[in-house]
């Protein structure tokens, strides 16, 4: 599983679902310090779990509509001061519709997760009180005929 990001905190999976239909992120003063993300899992929504910690900033959403799809994460990440690895600083989502606003500063070393003619079905990474590295399950985007 190809990681971004730094190797702090505790490994984190989500899993692997239909596809992605909602993401919550919550800012600290340096960078990404909370990501939550919710599945499709058939007609269910499926929350997963909080990774990093929620500040006082509280959370931004970015929510997909029917018919769209996750098809990448990009993003930076960097040393920060105070914090012993490397962690997420600015995340911004890519669907077959649309790109989010990014979320954070373009700043450090740049990163893209996601694959040609795939979507993004799952989540994982690392993270302590703020998101040190994050990667993506992706599946081939089905055609219909």
């Amino acid at each position: 599983m190809i990681l971004r990001g730094g190797n702090g905190g505790v490994a984190w999976d989500d899993g692997v679902y239909d596809g992605v239909r909602r993401i919550l992120v919550g800012q600290g003063n340096d960078g990404v310090a909370f990501v939550k993300f919710e599945y499709n899992k058939g007609k269910d929504l499926v929350s997963g779990d909080d990774h990093g910690k929620m500040t006082l900033l509280g959370t931004e959403e970015f929510v997909l509509e029917d018919g769209e799809y996750l098809t990448a994460i990009d993003g930076y990440y960097d040393k920060i001061f105070g914090v012993e690895t490397p962690m997420i600083i600015c995340l911004q989502f890519k669907t077959n519709k649309r790109e989010s606003t990014p979320f954070g500063m373009d700043s450090g070393e740049k990163f893209s997760l996601g694959e040609i003619g795939h979507k993004i079905v799952g989540c994982h990474g690392q993270a302590s009180d703020v998101v040190h590295s994050i990667g993506v399950t992706v599946v081939p985007i089905a055609t219909t005929k």
